[in-house]
């Protein structure tokens, strides 16, 4: 939040304003109480919390991507088991589940 409110060039007028506190940490219970104006987080983080309402993405040049990789490794003790599960969690019928708890689906996938 901190990075994003340099990037806007309004950290010193909000300093005073802002309560930094992660979403898991508090910060999403201030929201939803009323005790915090507006919160921003990963959207992970805030979907399904009872009241409180998405309104979408910062915009691109300010947003801060988070990325979850999966692999399965050669010398894993159940290596069928783990690629099976990496493939589930990446199959396109999977996509409105990820969608629901606020990630973005897998796009970019290697099979190697």
């Amino acid at each position: 939040m901190g990075k994003v409110m340099e990037q806007l060039g309004i950290a010193d007028a909000m300093a005073k304003k802002v309560i930094l506190k992660p979403a898991l940490d508090g910060g999403v219970q201030l929201v939803a109480a009323g005790q915090a104006e507006i919160g921003i987080y990963p959207a992970s983080e805030v979907a399904g919390v009872k009241g409180l309402t998405l309104v979408g993405p910062l915009p691109a040049e300010i947003s801060l991507e988070i990325v979850y990789g999966a692999a399965a490794t050669t010398d894993s003790a159940a290596p069928n088991a783990a690629s099976a599960f990496v493939k589930f969690m990446a199959a396109p019928e999977n996509r409105a589940v990820w969608k629901e708890g606020g990630f973005e689906p897998p796009t970019n996938l290697n099979s190697n």
